[in-house]
């Protein structure tokens, strides 16, 4: 049993008047003077370099409009405001009691305390406008907060020493260091032109984007009337959509299948072969960006136990054997007829008109445990991890319904165009959510902007080695999705965009979408309204051996990369 209550005046430390804390960090140890008291009279001001507010409380509205009003004052003052930032979650305390202390051993009750941290930097002060400002902001605070603030004087440095440090600089000849230094190199020797020295630093770089620099580069004519292609994109999609026989399949296969495994979970019975966990329906299914054609939908079974393939085996006829007895009292068509396969992933159940496969995982503690003999890929499982991860983003973060239109158009050219095909269903999803949602505004931008700013960014080099390109949200640490991709897939991709964003400048969105079907103009020259569109070369070339002694070039060199398996 979870309780939440409020206990503002126990736990936070608060006097009738508000207290503040002091941990002053200065440039060298000096002799400490009492705080609020103001400079003597021809006494220089002390100067202070940054000043941090930690603000501690139970209510964090209440704490924002007080960062708020802290920020005005601060403005109104002539004071530099730094950074401002808040925890994403609060820190709790819980505390375990038992509810009764005479009966009843075992039975317990929880108490839980929530407080809230919120931090603001001010940086270049005097003493005496601080001062001002600390007392000013003081009086002003709310009940329930506690106010904590840091400040780091800047000082003079001490006379005995400045005159070391002026000895110590004259024994020291250019271009050498003396005494053991880090690294175990000795005295006299070179440390200009070390390799350690010269290490180049990758930095990434993103590609010019005109929506993002809409503001320095305006308009100078009025936007022209696109209908024609929004019109165009709608109906593709309209096209690339399951029909509502083929929705109804699927739907019908994955409840039954869902049903099944969830009887599994919650009473296994005689079952002991393997233990499940959970079942989470991943995959363009769930998202709801299936393609007309592909009626295929996913679901990840994640075990207690390690997943071996006698497992999965096992568990895909026991589905099967449940399938068939609760489908005894239906009148099944012969098309319907199910049918159970295995592959390295899992199993898969289907029929004619629909398929459900069922990925094996297990739980990431587990990860560590596995066996390349006994149990099921390693980075296979790791791929159906990620695609929960995945459908839990989706859901949270695009579930616009433009994004959706958008997300089918890229999987089509991506099976239409050679150039895109290293796209994988992931890489779309961010892309499309990219492309639609990444503006000033935060506003989803029409389907027909969004279509040419795909191209756009393609073209200008999204997804080559230098750039930043999309980061993985879940992924830890700056993962691009791009890096997935060879250098040589990073080149086609960029090329085949470089061409076709100029046939879509000069009216050739039919034979991209697919009306017309002419695959051919991302490799050859064509000519649209007397304009000639000839196809861009290969910018990437193999590189030689490299000699002993050369560094890799940092903007090619990434860190081990997880290659995902397409899950539809």
């Amino acid at each position: 049993m979870l309780k939440w209550f409020n206990i503002t005046r126990s736990l936070t430390p608060l006097a009738p008047r508000p207290v503040r804390w002091y941990s002053d960090a200065v440039v060298a140890s000096t002799s400490q003077t009492a705080v609020d008291q103001p400079p003597p009279v021809g006494v220089p001001d002390k100067l202070y370099s940054r000043v941090e507010l930690q603000m501690k409380g139970i209510d964090p509205e209440v704490m924002k409009s007080y960062a708020l009003y802290a920020k005005t004052a601060a403005e109104h003052l002539d004071i530099e405001v730094g950074k401002h930032w808040t925890l994403r979650k609060a820190v709790k305390d819980r505390l375990t009691l038992l509810k009764s202390v005479h009966i009843y051993k075992k039975h317990r009750v929880q108490y839980e305390v929530r407080n809230y941290y919120r931090f603001m930097h001010f940086h270049k002060l005097t003493g005496s406008t601080l001062d001002t400002f600390l007392e000013y902001i003081e009086r002003n605070l709310p009940e329930g907060i506690a106010l904590k603030v840091t400040k780091v004087e800047l000082q003079e440095l001490p006379e005995h020493l400045r005159n070391k440090r002026s000895a110590n600089t004259t024994m020291v000849r250019p271009g050498m260091m003396r005494g053991g230094g880090r690294g175990g190199m000795g005295m006299g020797m070179r440390v200009r032109g070390a390799p350690f020295m010269n290490k180049k630093t990758f930095l990434p770089r993103h590609p010019f984007d005109l929506t993002l620099a809409e503001m320095a580069f305006p308009r100078v004519q009025p936007a022209q009337d696109d209908s024609v292609l929004t019109n165009a994109l709608l109906k593709r999609s309209q096209d690339l959509t399951p029909a509502a026989a083929e929705q109804t399949a699927i739907s019908n296969l994955v409840s039954k299948v869902q049903a099944v495994l969830d009887n599994i979970v919650i009473a296994p019975g005689d079952f002991t072969k393997c233990q499940l966990e959970e079942v989470r329906q991943v995959g363009s299914f769930k998202k709801g960006t299936m393609m007309a054609g592909s009626n295929v939908a996913d679901i990840v079974i994640i075990l207690k136990s390690l997943p071996t393939r006698d497992c999965a085996e096992t568990l895909g006829k026991k589905v099967e054997e449940d399938l068939e007895k609760s489908m005894k009292t239906e009148v099944v068509p012969t098309a319907e007829a199910l049918s159970l396969s295995f592959s390295e992933k899992g199993f898969e159940i289907s029929n004619s008109l629909a398929k459900v496969r069922c990925l094996i995982a297990t739980l990431p503690q587990n990860m560590r445990k596995l066996e390349t003999e006994k149990h099921l890929d390693f980075k296979i499982i790791q791929s159906h991890l990620a695609a929960i991860r995945h459908t839990r983003w989706f859901e949270e973060n695009a579930h616009h319904s433009t994004i959706k239109v958008l997300i089918r158009i890229l999987k089509d050219l991506a099976r239409r165009f050679d150039g895109f095909k290293p796209l994988n269903p992931w890489i779309c999803d961010l892309l499309a959510h990219s492309a639609i949602m990444n503006n000033p505004s935060r506003q989803a931008l029409p389907v027909n902007v969004a279509f040419r700013r795909v191209f756009q960014l393609l073209a200008s080099g999204l997804f080559v080695p230098g750039s930043a390109g999309i980061t993985d949200p879940c992924e830890v640490g700056h993962f691009r999705v791009h890096t997935s991709m060879t250098l040589v897939q990073q080149d086609e991709c960029c090329m085949t965009a470089q061409t076709l964003v100029r046939v879509l400048a000069h009216g050739g969105y039919k034979h991209i979408l697919g009306f017309v079907e002419n695959t051919t103009v991302a490799n050859e020259m064509s000519v649209w309204d007397g304009v000639v569109v000839s196809p861009m070369e290969p910018a990437y070339e193999k590189p030689s051996e490299k000699k002993d002694g050369e560094e890799d070039d940092m903007e090619c060199v990434e860190g081990e990369t997880i290659s995902e398996e397409p899950i539809e």
